[in-house]
């Protein structure tokens, strides 16, 4: 029976943007596994490292259903696709990062794009070493 209620109250919440929640949630994992492929390059894995990812997945969570429950009063869904956008490019620009950070070379102009995209004000262009793939 709790079950059937939280599958009601899922779709009730998220039912018009699954596919939405889905890329997120896949973009989480890939954050997840490339920063703790960087963290193992410099030798510095911490459990403090995954208890952020524990207060992250809560605060993602709780912008997604605010957004869901602002949509509810809203005539179209305004809310949603702007939080569900922000969130993806936010995972985005984080995996290339830590890409970069981990000896790969990545597009900067890329991570640039989606900074601008994501209203970063505060680039770390200074701040990340990313090799570049023709050695320059």
């Amino acid at each position: 029976l709790g079950l059937s209620v939280a599958s009601i109250l899922g779709e009730w919440l998220f039912g018009g943007h699954k596919e939405a929640l889905a890329v997120v949630f896949v973009l989480i994992v890939i954050d997840t596994f490339s920063g703790t492929l960087k963290a193992a390059k410099k030798h510095k894995l911490s459990s403090a490292e995954f208890f952020q990812f524990a207060v992250k997945i809560m605060v993602y969570f709780a912008m997604m259903l605010t957004s869901s429950l602002v949509d509810k009063s809203l005539p179209i869904a305004l809310a949603s696709p702007i939080i569900y956008t922000f969130l993806a490019v936010t995972e985005a620009i984080s995996i290339l990062e830590n890409i970069g950070e981990s000896g790969y070379p990545v597009p900067n102009s890329l991570i640039n794009r989606l900074k601008v995209m994501s209203d970063k004000e505060d680039h770390k262009e200074d701040k990340v070493k990313v090799r570049n793939p023709r050695g320059k």
